[in-house]
């Protein structure tokens, strides 16, 4: 039986819809309970290519949040990005997923141009706009996910097509302002 069996029958993904899920290459920003929780997910679903960065590393405050950390990861103080794959490569060890222990930075990425999606999973406004800036340069979707407390927000955007996130969010160079201030 195929792995994905129960996709392929739903008929608004089939045959099709699965092999361009499996031919997606998604970046996710931001490591935390957001990006492991949609990497996780994307893995299952069956999507062959995730690159993540993060350039945190795994902490024990983070574990009841952040699913796919383990005390053990914590106390060896690994990288989130390493962790997180090598448990998505026990879900599926047929995913490429390439890692990068650092802050976004858009020249990175230029070496990755088939890039389809990003996911925003950051606590950062800097790095928002960042990747507003990447996608906004390289006519690429993405989707805005911030969660703060017990209220959270997710918006799918579509630079090149509709407004962008400093279009939504104009006020979006005040929030960076105090993301320095708080970071150093």
């Amino acid at each position: 039986m195929n792995r994905y069996d129960r996709q392929i029958r739903v008929d608004q993904i089939g045959l099709a819809g699965q092999e361009k899920i499996k031919q997606a290459v998604i970046l996710i920003v931001g490591c935390g309970a957001l990006g492991t929780y949609a990497a996780e997910q994307l893995i299952r679903t069956g999507v062959q290519h995730l690159i993540l960065i993060d350039p945190d590393i795994v902490e024990e405050t983070n574990l009841q949040r952040q699913t796919l950390f383990t005390t053990k990861d914590a106390q060896a103080q690994k990288a989130k990005v390493t962790a997180a794959k090598e448990k998505l490569l026990q879900i599926n060890p047929k995913a490429r997923i390439d890692v990068y222990q650092e802050r976004f930075d858009s020249a990175l990425f230029h070496q990755h141009k088939k890039i389809h999606l990003i996911l925003d999973c950051t606590d950062n406004y800097l790095a928002r706009r960042l990747i507003n800036d990447y996608c906004l340069a390289f006519n690429l979707p993405f989707i805005f996910a911030s969660v703060a407390s017990t209220s959270g927000q997710v918006m799918p955007l579509f630079p090149s097509e509709g407004p962008c996130l400093s279009c939504v969010f104009p006020q979006l160079h005040q929030l960076e302002k105090r993301d320095v201030i708080l970071s150093v």
